[in-house]
């Protein structure tokens, strides 16, 4: 769209959105609001200023054709949708919902936080995320998936949701640290490795790390803090199990029969150590 759509304070109904609409540039004056949805989409080709109130329930999507865009005034939001491909720089923290997508261009965190409440999907290039210093929290309460037709570069990633799984559908890339500070990290038969040696991966108590595939553990973390209380399964076929200082370890299969092959220099697990064939 072309238009350009100021939402004044002393209008009668303010804007619900219930289906999709389309604006260039929205500016929400102080004293107004725009409400979308859980149904409804709101398309931006341009640029987003609230200097009002701003209730996103339903997808917010930037879908621009004329150079990068940007937001102020507004944090929060349900389901967003970068497809620009000249991209978006983020100007504060946000905190989004449900999905975050990108489809097209490259979502700069500018070093701050991304929480997600649902998927990460990143169907636009390996590229498509510029981490910077930034840290992306998974913190839902269902299950959640991080994927897309290609991996991430995330600088850190955190796991927080304590009421679910979370899961990968591609591999990801770490570029600092891996933190399950609650809840379970399902790498099923894809991998969370870091680009190079350093950084830090920790499991918390009562938080599960688990490992699919033929995959053994992440690789090239310098730091391993597997609290007493935490557990690491290896959940897939026939398995490497590396050689750390386990909280309780797990040994698992879904397939029947399978040979998970110990390190030949003496393990360490301080909690429990559970076999369990499917």
């Amino acid at each position: 769209s072309s238009t350009n759509v100021v939402i004044e304070a002393g209008s009668v109904r303010m804007p619900v959105i219930v289906s999709s609409v389309s604006c260039k540039n929205l500016s929400i004056n102080n004293g107004a609001s725009v409400t979308t949805t859980i149904a409804g989409t709101l398309n931006i080709a341009g640029n987003l200023v609230n200097n009002g109130t701003m209730v996103n329930n339903g997808t917010t999507h930037f879908n621009g054709t004329t150079g990068q865009q940007a937001f102020t005034g507004v944090n929060s939001f349900y389901n967003i949708n970068l497809n620009n491909a000249a991209g978006m720089s983020l100007p504060t923290a946000i905190s989004v919902g449900n999905n975050l997508v990108i489809t097209a261009g490259t979502l700069n965190a500018n070093n701050f936080i991304i929480s997600v409440g649902g998927n990460w999907m990143n169907n636009a290039s390996a590229g498509a995320f510029t981490a910077g210093t930034s840290t992306v929290n998974f913190s839902g309460t269902a299950n959640q998936v991080i994927g897309g037709s290609f991996s991430t570069n995330f600088n850190n990633l955190t796991i927080s949701n304590s009421s679910a799984i979370v899961s990968l559908s591609t591999n990801e890339n770490i570029v600092s640290n891996l933190s399950i500070s609650a809840g379970t990290l399902d790498l099923a038969a894809f991998t969370a490795n870091r680009i190079t040696s350093g950084g830090v991966l920790t499991v918390a108590n009562n938080a599960v790390l688990k490992i699919g595939g033929t995959n053994s553990f992440p690789t090239n973390y310098s730091t391993v803090n597997l609290v007493v209380a935490s557990t690491v399964e290896y959940a897939g076929a026939n398995q490497n199990v590396s050689n750390q200082v386990y909280g309780n370890l797990k040994l698992s299969s879904s397939a029947g029969a399978v040979v998970k092959t110990f390190p030949a220099s003496a393990l360490t697990i301080v909690g429990n150590l559970l076999s369990e064939q499917g």
